[in-house]
Order: structure tokens, then sequence, then C-alpha cells
């Protein structure tokens, strides 16, 4: 009977060790998707301004040679985002 029942503790000592263990390893991987989609957002931030950047050259680019050709012509703005 004593056999029995120090085997049941250990066993419950072990399944208590994993689930703690368990917990731990969640807490890390949630940790770790918060860093990705950090870098994800910055990286979409920066890809984003340097396509603002160039669509606003070539806006800009465009309206020199608009304006080149026909200075009486009105050219509207376009909204990038």
């Amino acid at each position: 009977m004593f056999m029995i029942t120090v085997g049941i503790i250990i066993m419950n000592l072990l399944i208590g060790l994993t689930v703690s263990k368990t917990e731990d390893l969640m807490k890390q991987a949630e940790i770790i998707m918060m860093e990705k989609r950090t870098r994800e957002v910055s990286h979409l931030t920066e890809w984003e301004m340097s396509i603002s950047k160039k669509l606003e050259f070539l806006q800009k680019s465009r309206l020199m040679r608009i304006l080149n050709k026909n200075k009486n012509f009105k050219v509207r703005q376009l909204k990038l985002f």
C-alpha cells in the first residue's frame, strides 16, 4: 500500500512540474511572437515610407513635365494613403 501511495505522489509531482514548464514555455512563446510582430510592423512601416517617398518623387517629376508642357494645365494632387 505504501509503494502505491508513493508512486502516485511521485507521478503527481512529475505532472505538476510538466504543467509548470508548459506555462513557462507558453510565456516565452508569447514574448517571441510579440517581438516578431513588432519587427514585421517596423519593416512594413519602413517599406510604406520608402514607397511614399518614391511616389512623391514620381508625382513631382510628372508635375514638372506637365507644367513644362502646358502652363495653364491644372494638376490635381494624388492622395497616397
